[in-house]
């Protein structure tokens, strides 16, 4: 699936990209997922550093999550106050 970036190229019929738009946003409601597939990359980084079990329904895994995730699982976790 196109992302929503190249939805609205040049040229392209506002009734083609408003109906690609609401397919993809129905596709994400209908999935039953916790977190939305953009934000999951985000979370995914903290959820790997908790130091427990974390769980998250991710509708579809983007190459920016699978890259968060190889992420948080190589970098050793914080001790102490830390910035990174």
């Amino acid at each position: 699936m196109e992302s929503a970036g190249r939805a609205g190229a040049k040229y392209r019929p506002a009734e083609r990209i408003g109906a690609h738009v609401a397919r993809r946003l129905l596709a994400e409601v209908d999935s039953g997922a916790t977190i939305d597939r953009n934000a999951s990359d985000h979370v995914v980084p903290f959820a790997a550093l908790a130091g427990r079990t974390s769980s998250l329904r991710i509708p579809f895994i983007t190459e920016h999550t699978e890259t968060a995730g190889v992420a948080g699982v190589t970098v050793p976790p914080c001790r102490g106050p830390c910035i990174r």
